[in-house]
């Protein structure tokens, strides 16, 4: 059998199979501007040292795309959104396998980068070393997606910083309290780890979790950041359900692991309709020994692991059943080398209570995680295991 294509369709094929995908440099404005008006699947946009300014939303709405700073210094290429009249720098929309790397992004006063589900399934994007500054909403922001579909899956959140200069002082949605470092809904398989969130705080102390991730998300790995005086720490689950779906699980089949929180005005760590999460190896930290509610498993959740954790607190409240062997709350006097500035590291003494008092760890059901769960430090979690965040040569 012979299959003849017109001519015009073997030049479009033939186009299609020899395009290269393109590097496009820009060192202003007009140029970032120009870029993601044409922009092509396979673009590699690189963006020259300095402040720009953009007076519209950047679309990443291709497969394949990268933006990043040229120079790999992810502080000298700032995206600025005090002209922003959206109040928002970047949506990725109906994309697969694309990239944002190497620069920050300023003084945006909702969403710094919104992945808009509604649009169509946003496959494997990826945010590393991007420096969030002043966001004063949400840093990631996900939209629900409107059906199994459009569900985004695959994401990487890595290397990151997320940082505001004070706490916010809009008095806007929940009288300030409308902000978080990530707010993720309708998640498959996405990892979020080695970021630092400092001073995400709202306007009264009731600011949202640094990373806060709900609505029928599903195997979600949280592993290795820092928290650092926010209002509220991790956050799986919102403690509010919809009137319209009461019985949907907000988080199903979560790995939180090696993170190191240094509570701030709320708490560390907070689950809420959540079914299937394991939480171990984490370090917890609070100033207040007696504060209230800095672990807290709600109601409703099921099937709840937590252990392995080293927590500077009275106790952690348990309103369901959680498996909660091998942890320690306490006072840990000199247990660390200087917890106040995120510095969990083990002193002798930190070494003699923790050293060897933890679980064998199971091996993960979720992916992508990795094989071996590694410690602040990337070592792995050897044998005898070690209580927190920090493990023992």
């Amino acid at each position: 059998m012979h299959l003849t294509l017109p001519l015009a369709a073997l030049l479009t094929l033939t186009s299609a199979l020899c395009a290269a995908d393109r590097t496009i440099e820009v060192a202003d404005a007009a140029q970032l501007k120009a870029a993601f008006v044409d922009l092509q699947a396979g673009d590699t946009i690189l963006i020259a040292d300095g402040t720009y300014r953009p007076d519209r939303v950047l679309m990443l709405a291709k497969d394949r795309v990268t933006v990043r700073g040229k120079s790999g210094d992810r502080d000298a290429v700032v995206l600025d959104g005090s002209d922003q009249g959206s109040g928002q720098m970047m949506w990725f929309t109906a994309c697969a396998q694309s990239t944002l790397a190497d620069l920050t992004i300023q003084n945006v006063v909702t969403n710094a980068v919104a992945f808009k589900a509604e649009s169509g399934l946003i496959d494997r994007p990826t945010v590393r070393n991007v420096h969030f500054r002043n966001i004063w909403e949400r840093a990631l922001k996900g939209t629900m997606p409107p059906d199994e579909a459009s569900r985004p899956r695959g994401g990487l959140i890595e290397g990151c910083l997320f940082e505001d200069d004070h706490p916010k002082e809009l008095p806007d949605s929940f009288e300030g309290d409308y902000i978080a470092g990530m707010d993720l809904m309708g998640l498959r398989q996405w990892a979020i780890r080695g970021n630092t969130f400092r001073g995400i705080r709202g306007r009264n102390g009731g600011g949202r979790g640094a990373i806060f991730i709900w609505v029928d998300s599903r195997d979600v790995l949280i592993e290795n950041n820092l928290f650092i005086g926010c209002d509220r720490g991790i956050a799986l689950g919102n403690p509010h359900r919809s009137e319209e779906t009461p019985d949907m699980r907000h988080v199903t089949s979560a790995v939180v692991r090696n993170n190191v929180v240094i509570r701030g005005a709320d708490k560390a760590i907070e689950l809420a309709h959540v079914t299937d999460c394991t939480l171990y190896n984490n370090t917890v930290w609070s100033a207040e020994f007696d504060a209230a509610n800095v672990v807290h498993v709600m109601s409703g959740c099921v099937d709840v692991r937590f252990f392995n954790n080293l927590v500077r607190c009275a106790g952690p409240t348990f309103d369901a059943e959680v498996d909660a062997g091998d942890n320690l709350f306490a006072a840990l006097d000199d247990a660390f080398v200087a917890p106040g500035d995120g510095d969990v590291h083990l002193t002798p003494a930190g070494v003699a209570i923790a050293q060897g008092k933890g679980r064998a760890i199971p091996e993960d059901r979720i992916e992508p995680a990795p094989a071996a769960a590694l410690d602040v430090d990337g070592r792995k979690l050897g044998t005898p295991v070690a209580l927190g965040a920090d493990q023992i040569d």
